[in-house]
């Protein structure tokens, strides 16, 4: 339904160009996020809107939010924190959809833990200081009572969500993903 919702926003926005346009450019992450847009341009659902379609993908918040400022792309995939920080600095940028929810997981080679108390004393890695899944994690604490310090939870940030992936395969215990 929201994949659906997705590609009904898309068209209804680029019906509302008059011509044909020669190309549209389409950022995502390398998550299943973008998955409804391979869809789209693999089923060619755009071809009335443009000539050619181009997905381009970001690998960080950082990357992303260049990407958006310098007009580099027409739609993207992003964060809802990024979106509103971006809305609120006054980019011309609209939300047509919030197409996912509940992606965030914590990934555990250990088959006791469940629950995040169970994680007390480990070090949780973590992609993107300050962004969507450090912000969501914190969230969690906080609303749970865990505060980091008493919790001995140590906090290892990585740049990218590729890197924090190969050092969970690498063997590191727990992965905020």
């Amino acid at each position: 339904m929201k994949k659906t919702l997705l590609i009904l926003s898309m068209l209804l926005t680029l019906s509302i160009a008059a011509e044909k346009l020669d190309k549209i450019i389409i950022a995502g992450p390398p998550a299943n996020v973008s998955d409804p847009i391979f869809k789209m341009i693999e089923d060619g659902v755009l071809k009335e809107f443009a000539n050619k379609v181009e997905f381009k993908m970001w690998k960080n918040p950082d990357q992303l939010r260049a990407m958006i400022i310098n007009k580099e792309v027409d739609f993207v995939a992003v964060p809802t924190n990024v979106a509103s920080i971006l809305y609120n600095k006054k980019q011309p940028i609209k939300m047509l959809n919030v197409s996912v929810w509940g992606i965030l997981k914590i990934l555990s080679r250990d088959e006791k833990v469940k629950h995040l108390e169970d994680l007390k004393g480990s070090e949780l890695v973590v992609p993107w200081r300050g962004d969507m899944p450090d912000v969501v994690l914190r969230a969690v604490m906080k609303k749970k009572r865990i505060e980091q310090q008493r919790y001995q939870a140590r906090l290892c940030f990585q740049p990218d969500g590729c890197r924090t992936t190969t050092d969970y395969e690498k063997g590191r215990q727990y992965l905020i993903a």
